[in-house]
């Protein structure tokens, strides 16, 4: 178990049920995560990586998410085409594949980019598409 000062150091994912339905939320405490994360995403919109488990990369707190992969996906973007694949839905080690192609990527820097230094949350794929809602927010943790 993480202690609670461990813990609000890190980002944190957390599935649960949602207003519109099955929601992956990433909560991120500070801007030094933020940061991180925007790296994340920036190496897959640049090529840079093909793939990153991150669930298990170190500012990350899996919660009751064991797996969430982003994968790098070489084809074209399809527009509403479904990106966020629910691979194991066991009760607290769901497993998430994340594939799409650099593009999004980029658009999901952006979104995390847009955050000031205020609260806030962005919606990163599609309700009612994808197998949950990801919502990234932002020191609402």
């Amino acid at each position: 178990m993480v202690s609670d000062s461990i813990s609000s150091r890190l980002i944190a994912l957390d599935l649960y049920d949602g207003a519109y339905g099955p929601t992956l939320r990433i909560d991120i405490p500070s801007r030094e995560l933020l940061e991180s994360l925007k790296r994340v995403f920036r190496s897959l919109a640049q090529s840079k990586a093909s793939l990153v488990h991150l669930a298990k990369v170190d500012f990350v707190r899996g919660g009751n998410v064991a797996t969430l992969d982003l994968v790098l996906n070489e084809q074209s973007k399809k527009s509403r085409a479904k990106t966020l694949h629910l691979e194991d839905g066991s009760p607290g080690a769901a497993k998430f594949v994340w594939k799409q192609p650099a593009d999004r990527w980029l658009d999901c820097f952006d979104l995390l980019d847009g955050f000031g230094e205020q609260p806030g949350h962005q919606y990163l794929t599609s309700e009612r598409i994808d197998d949950a809602l990801v919502e990234a927010a932002y020191l609402e943790c």
